[in-house]
């Protein structure tokens, strides 16, 4: 039994297949909110809907944390970094959801969008492994899902030909562009764009709704005035955003029975400072305020979009060669939301699974359940170009080179290894300082990110797992570099590695005597503190116990302390 999870940018789903029927894992809350909460008082991490409810001072709470894997992979919460929170989420959904189930997974199927490149894949990866301590973990573009979720629940309008899906969700708005053929058995998931939760979403339209129209109307009844840091969401202390978290949940409330009875009384107790509200939302009314929300997902599909398509060959001489749009996502049954993309795509036929947010993790039930004979065949458009570092004449510049691997044009199998480039160990691309090592640096970059001139400066960040800090000797003429996109990897093969470590071992332990030998030149110095001397010598004999530099920080801090002493001596 394959567990199946949806990581949403504001909300997680989970399930698997039982009996031949979908079960949703997560019971009557329907889903789980993707937020994290940190407690300084107890040093403990709180997930889900805890999480929006704590509001102790000095809590620390991270809502759409999942986006941090893509813009901020080195984040801390208090004293947890990325790696650690997903390892703590998953391990809560785990504990919370599926272990009350009774069944044990033999493995996990995990969504992930085609935006994220190996560095983020690979933390998921990683931070659900060391959660479920599950060895069979792999992931599956989330459009590829949404299509097989939408196929496996209504075989009677299965998607075939070009397909549009058009994602929005409470944390961000998707767009994907795929090919199905071979009656839904061969997928190509060709590109995928988004749209970040600060420029149209579920969560960006709640907003909305706050600043155009509840927080008006609350001014004009009550005469009191909504604070700037609400009204702006800056520097809110732990209670205020409790009480931001609250007003957006109502706001989310009135969104979704607007679009399902085509208008809301609002009665609102308790909307601000003990004051309520009362408010008649006209469908004409709400339509005229969000307008200014709605116009930049008009804006981004006319420069973005559209622009993708002209160059896949889906837009031509003025019209769409589309067969239809997937259109799901909690948010997209907003009222409105379904005429503006028949305004945008006119003449293509819009579909909707029937639980348009549940899609992606049915799609993953629905894989793990086929057979291995009966599994659709998936490729996708890699939309990252990778390049490797060569050595120069000086030891300030970084000079990288392009690795000619044409991912903009390939169809890769998400679950194979492809090699993408070779060289001779006696080249400029290995830039180990000694004969007979060999060490590389690979970076990638989103193709949406290209420059002409390929320097250091623009790709921190960007290195891949292959060639941090490793150095290895080696035995053999050249080196091949392999794309593990099962594993969200890069690989070398072609010669028999071994790390050199032991090379630097022999250097790391010879440190500790030349800083005893350093320490004993001014041991006898007149203007050097006595404490501090004894302080350092007994620093120094604990790295003689462990390592050099296990301790660097403080070291130099001692360095630092015997030179300003040095040079204020009389």
């Amino acid at each position: 039994m394959y567990l199946a999870i949806d990581f949403g940018t504001s909300y997680t789903k989970l399930g698997w297949t039982q009996g031949g029927s979908f079960v949703n894992l997560s019971g009557g809350s329907m889903h789980v909110p993707s937020v994290v909460t940190y407690l300084p008082s107890t040093g403990l991490l709180h997930f889900g809907p805890l999480a929006l409810r704590l509001q102790e001072p000095g809590a620390l709470t991270l809502p759409f944390f999942k986006l941090m894997l893509k813009r901020n992979p080195s984040l801390h919460l208090g004293p947890y970094s990325l790696p650690e929170i997903l390892q703590e989420f998953f391990a809560y959904l785990i504990r919370e959801y599926v272990e009350p189930g009774g069944a044990e997974p033999d493995g996990l199927l995990l969504s992930v969008p085609n935006y994220f490149g190996l560095r983020s894949r690979r933390l998921l990866l990683d931070g659900a492994r060391a959660a479920t301590g599950l060895v069979d973990i792999r992931l599956v573009p989330e459009p590829v899902a949404a299509l097989l979720g939408h196929n496996n629940s209504h075989p009677g309008q299965a998607l075939e030909g070009e397909v549009l899906c058009i994602d929005i969700g409470g944390g961000t708005t998707d767009f994907s562009f795929l090919s199905l053929s071979g009656h839904g058995r061969q997928i190509l998931l060709e590109t995928q764009l988004q749209i970040g939760n600060d420029a149209f979403s579920g969560s960006e339209m709640d907003r909305g709704m706050l600043r155009h129209i509840f927080f008006p109307a609350f001014t004009m009844q009550t005469g009191a005035l909504i604070p700037d840091e609400l009204l702006k969401e800056k520097n809110l202390a732990a209670r205020d955003r409790f009480r931001f978290n609250r007003l957006m949940q109502k706001a989310e409330a009135v969104r979704i029975e607007l679009s399902q009875k085509g208008g809301s009384r609002c009665d609102l107790p308790d909307f601000y400072n003990g004051l309520s509200l009362m408010y008649e939302l006209e469908p004409d009314w709400f339509d005229r305020q969000m307008e200014p929300v709605f116009a930049r997902l008009r804006n981004f599909f006319f420069s973005n979009v559209k622009n993708k398509a002209e160059r896949l060959g889906l837009w031509q001489t003025g019209r769409w060669n589309l067969d239809y749009v997937l259109l799901l996502g909690g948010a997209s049954q907003t009222r409105g939301i379904a005429e503006m993309i028949n305004e945008l795509c006119p003449g293509v036929m819009i579909i909707s699974p029937r639980e348009r947010d549940f899609a992606v993790v049915r799609g993953l039930c629905a894989w793990a359940a086929d057979s291995l004979a009966h599994k659709p065949s998936i490729k996708n458009i890699y939309p990252f170009e990778f390049y490797i570092e060569k050595k120069t004449d000086t030891a300030e510049a970084i000079h990288l080179e392009k690795i000619p691997f044409d991912t903009g044009n390939l169809e890769l199998n998400p679950e194979e290894t492809y090699p993408i480039f070779s060289f001779p160990v006696h080249s400029d691309y290995n830039l180990a300082a000694h004969p007979g090592d060999f060490h590389c640096r690979i970076y990638e970059l989103s193709e949406g990110e290209k420059s002409d001139e390929a320097t250091g400066e623009r790709f921190l960040g960007q290195e891949i797992l292959l060639g941090a800090d490793e150095v290895y000797q080696i035995s053999g003429d050249s080196v091949t570099v392999l794309l593990n996109l099962q594993q969200s990897c890069l690989e070398v093969v072609g010669c028999a590695i071994e790390p050199a470590n032991h090379k630097l071992a022999d250097w790391w332990q010879e440190l500790p005597a030349h800083q005893q030998e350093a320490a004993q030149l001014v041991k006898d110095y007149p203007f050097i503190d006595n404490r501090l001397k004894s302080d350092f010598s007994n620093h120094l004999q604990t790295l003689e116990e462990t390592c050099a530099y296990k301790s660097w920080d403080n070291t130099a801090l001692y360095k630092m302390l015997y030179l300003i002493q040095l040079l204020g001596g009389k």
